[in-house]
C-alpha cells in the first residue's frame, strides 16, 4: 500500500512543471528576505499587514505597492521579474486576474436604461445619509417599518471578483446600488435584481462611501457618483453610463489615502475628502462638482506640546 501511494505521489509531482516549483520557492525566499521581518509577525501597534492579509490582495495591488507605492524603497533591489514572481506567489493568483473585476467578464449584466432623478424617490447617499451623519432612514424613505425588518429575506447577492473585504458604504438611488470594492472597481447594480449596469476601474482599492450629486442644470440633468481610492485619487463618474467625468490626485504624498466621504453644501456645491496619512496630519480637499479644479485645502494638525499637564484644545467634529 505504501509503495502504491509512493508511486501515486511521484506521478503527481512529475505532472507539475519544475518551473512552478522554482517560482514558488523563489517567491517565498524573496518575501522572507525583503518583507518577512515586518510582515511575518507585525509588531504590536504596527500598521503593517500580516502575510495572510497580504495574500488576500490582488497581485496587481502587491506589484504596484512594491514598484510605485509605499514599499518601493524596500523592494528597490528586486528586478521587475522578481517583483512579478513575489506578487503572484504571495497572492497565489496570476497577474492579469484583475480583469475579472470588469463586468465584461460577468454574465449577470443589465440592459442599459436611463438613470432617473435620484431625489424623486427614496435614496441613501454618502456615509451618514444627512449632513448630521445620523445614519437614520425615515420609514417613508425606507419603505418598511422597524417591525418588518426581522422578516426580510435575501433576494440577491453580488460577489466582488478577487475582493477580500468590503469597507465602503453603498449608495442607493434611482433604483441602483453604487458601491466600491478593494479590488479597485466601482459598480452600479440594479437594486431589484443585482445585475450590473457598469463597472469602473479606479487606480487603487476603494473604501470610501459613494455619494451622488447633480452635474448639470435641472432641465438637462446628469448625475455623478463620487468616491476616492487608496492612492489619494478622487473620482466623479457618470451615474448612468459609468464613464469618467473627472479625476484628481487630491494629495501627492505617497501615503495619502482617501477614506472620507463627499460632503456638499447647496450654496457652493463643494465636495470634501479626508486624507489619512501615515506621517502628516489629515487633510481636506474641496473641489467643484463639475470639474476637478481644487478650490482650497486645509490641513489640521494637533497643537504642539498638548497633553498632560497642558490639555489639548477641543475641536468640533466635522
Amino acid at each position: 500500500m505504501r509503495a502504491s501511494l509512493g508511486r501515486i505521489l511521484v506521478g503527481c509531482l512529475l505532472l507539475v512543471p519544475a518551473s512552478a516549483f522554482g517560482q514558488a520557492t523563489t517567491g517565498l525566499a524573496l518575501f522572507e528576505q525583503y518583507c518577512g521581518s515586518c510582515h511575518n509577525t507585525p509588531a504590536a501597534g504596527s500598521r503593517a499587514p500580516d502575510r495572510v492579509s497580504l495574500s488576500q490582495r490582488t497581485p496587481e495591488a502587491i506589484l504596484d505597492t512594491i514598484t510605485n507605492g509605499s514599499m518601493a524603497v524596500n523592494a528597490s533591489a528586486l528586478t521587475p521579474a522578481q517583483k512579478r514572481v513575489l506578487a503572484e506567489q504571495l497572492t497565489l493568483r496570476p497577474l492579469g486576474s484583475l480583469a475579472s473585476g470588469s463586468i465584461d467578464a460577468m454574465q449577470g449584466r443589465c440592459s442599459a436604461k436611463p438613470f432617473t432623478d435620484p431625489s424623486s424617490g427614496p435614496m441613501w447617499s454618502g456615509w451618514g445619509a444627512d449632513p448630521g451623519n445620523s445614519r437614520f432612514q425615515p420609514a417613508a424613505s425606507a419603505g418598511l417599518s422597524a417591525q418588518q425588518v426581522p422578516n426580510l429575506k435575501l433576494k440577491w447577492a453580488f460577489a466582488f471578483p478577487n475582493g477580500a473585504s468590503a469597507f465602503g458604504q453603498p449608495a442607493v438611488a434611482g433604483g441602483r446600488v453604487f458601491v466600491g470594492s478593494d479590488n479597485g472597481y466601482a459598480y452600479a447594480l440594479d437594486a431589484a435584481s443585482g445585475c450590473a449596469f457598469w463597472s469602473f476601474q479606479a487606480q487603487a482599492g476603494i473604501r470610501t462611501a459613494v455619494s451622488i450629486g447633480r452635474l448639470t442644470s435641472p432641465g438637462n440633468a446628469r448625475y455623478a457618483v463620487y468616491f476616492g481610492d487608496l492612492k489619494g485619487n478622487v473620482y466623479a463618474v457618470d451615474a448612468e453610463s459609468g464613464v469618467l467625468v473627472w479625476t484628481k490626485r487630491a494629495d501627492a504624498h505617497p501615503m495619502a489615502r482617501i477614506t472620507g466621504r463627499r460632503r456638499s453644501t447647496a450654496a457652493a456645491s463643494t465636495f470634501r475628502f479626508r486624507l489619512s496619512r501615515k506621517a502628516p496630519a489629515p487633510t481636506r480637499t474641496t473641489s467643484a462638482a463639475r470639474s476637478a479644479a481644487a478650490w482650497w485645502r486645509m490641513t489640521r494638525r494637533p497643537a504642539p506640546n498638548c497633553g498632560a499637564p497642558t490639555p489639548c484644545p477641543t475641536r468640533p467634529r466635522s
